[in-house]
């Protein structure tokens, strides 16, 4: 499990801000730039508490350690997955969908074949959960649905972001599509606005230990065209 390691990659870069005024010379500009850092171990801590409120809630056994898994599968989803934005918005949609329960049901009422923590169900999107995607190894199952956490929540991810290509980034209609559209619009509705509660609640709780930490300060060279040539990190005590 790798827990505390910067995350380096643009989509996780935390906001940046110029504080001081730009020194210009000859030859290259200096910037003087405050930043925060958003850590796996804070990805980690967010998700983990996330996923254990819902999942303890309803859960008939409560296992520490099956929480701590998903958990760490949606960290390493969000480093791996093309549009690592829609996982905040797709892990609020397992809570509502299964509460992170990869062996969820639906009612026996409802007649229905959904499966896993994203309750898919394979005879509408079996085709394209089993192709080959460049950013994931394998491809998923029927089986695997229910009983793989990664291929399950990727799975949640796939369908979701197939809707919302096909709605032209439309999060409400994409949302209405995979709740079903033989839902009444109240039901739609409802499901949207408790998603949409349980991504501001996740978002929030992300931003609030990042911006509680102490910023850190880098100086950052850039030539004429303002590509950067080079960066080093100073002590945020210092005065500028």
């Amino acid at each position: 499990m790798i827990i505390g390691c910067f995350i380096t990659y643009q989509a996780l870069s935390t906001v940046e801000k110029i504080e001081a005024s730009t020194i210009k010379t000859s030859v290259t500009k200096e910037k003087i730039v405050k930043y925060y850092e958003l850590t796996e171990e804070d990805l980690f801590n967010v998700f983990y508490r996330f996923i254990k409120e819902a999942n303890f809630k309803y859960a008939k056994v409560k296992n520490e350690q099956y929480v701590k898994d998903v958990a760490l599968a949606y960290v390493n989803q969000v480093q791996y997955v093309p549009h690592p934005e829609l996982v905040f918005y797709t892990m609020a949609m397992g809570k509502k969908e299964s509460k992170f329960d990869i062996t969820a049901k639906p009612p026996k009422h409802l007649n229905s074949s959904a499966s896993g923590i994203g309750q898919v169900i394979w005879r509408w999107h079996g085709e394209k959960l089993s192709k080959e995607y460049p950013w994931r190894e394998g491809t998923i199952t029927k089986e695997s649905l229910d009983t793989d956490i990664c291929d399950s929540i990727d799975a949640k991810y796939i369908v979701f972001e197939n809707y919302l290509r096909n709605n032209e980034y439309n999060y409400k209609k994409a949302s209405y599509a995979y709740l079903g559209q033989n839902q009444s619009l109240t039901a739609k509705s409802r499901y949207r606005m408790e998603i949409l509660n349980d991504y501001h609640l996740l978002t929030q709780r992300l931003f609030r230990v990042v911006l509680n930490k102490e910023p850190k300060v880098k100086i950052v060279h850039m030539d004429k065209k303002g590509v950067v040539v080079c960066e080093y990190p100073v002590d945020p005590k210092i005065k500028f």
